[in-house]
């Protein structure tokens, strides 16, 4: 599960972003479509958000549908990193509980057309995955969506890459009553799993936490090196063998 999630959290970049060079090439729903079926999965959709630059692609595969949500790779997605004010909504089990602003606005623009296609799939179970933003937008959406899109009554995993932290503690606890498997990797010279993290402590509102169970991975690199999502899917793909 793990290293399948690896693969989709690539397969939504740009080819140049996910093998780590600096510029990006053009990304498609044919590119993304032709990748999933080399990989032996249905394509479902792929959506791009004008509005927040959020895209996203769904697949299935043997009773389970996948959400892979892209991370930063443009300046308006900087500028949804920069959103860690927090936004205060409802969860599956009644608490209220805030996330990231941005984060939150990103998972709602997606959150309608992934309600739409599950629906066509009322027995599978649901794991969102995505790295670094996208790993954030994709545990928002798991908190957010059983009781705004009434897709709750499944099982609901994610998988997430160097995320950032995507709320509170009744974030977490919410994630975590969710049913369903909730696992974090990071590298442990990733600086982005850290954020947003200092500057809550001087904020009135609860402090940034992590949700899901870490799985903490060793990597002889440092900084935006150690960040890579081709690092990510290597180390998953050592995992799996």
């Amino acid at each position: 599960m793990i290293f399948r999630a690896a693969q989709l959290s690539t397969l939504v970049y740009p080819a140049a972003v996910a093998h780590g060079e600096a510029e990006c090439i053009a990304h498609d729903r044919e590119s993304v479509e032709y990748g999933a079926r080399a990989l032996g999965l249905d394509f479902v959709a792929w959506h791009d958000d004008a509005a927040t630059d959020t895209e996203f692609a769904i697949f299935r595969e043997s009773g389970r549908t996948w959400v892979s949500v892209r991370g930063t790779t443009s300046l308006h997605d900087v500028y949804t990193d920069l959103r860690a004010t927090r936004r205060q909504f409802r969860a599956a089990d009644g608490d209220e509980v805030r996330a990231h602003a941005g984060g939150y606005y990103s998972a709602l623009s997606a959150a309608g057309t992934i309600a739409t296609h599950l629906r066509a799939y009322p027995w599978d179970s649901v794991t969102f995955t995505g790295h670094s933003l996208g790993g954030m937008i994709a545990q928002i959406l798991a908190v957010m969506m059983p009781t705004r899109y009434g897709v709750g009554d499944r099982r609901i995993s994610t998988v997430t890459f160097g995320q950032p932290r995507a709320g509170c503690k009744r974030f977490a606890r919410a994630l975590r009553a969710l049913d369903g498997t909730h696992a974090r990797a990071y590298h442990r010279g990733d600086p982005v799993p850290w954020l947003p993290g200092a500057l809550s402590i001087l904020t009135p509102w609860p402090r940034y936490v992590h949700a899901g169970e870490s799985m903490a991975w060793p990597c002889d690199r440092v900084g935006i090196a150690a960040h890579k999502m081709a690092g990510y899917l290597e180390d998953a793909a050592a995992l799996a063998r």
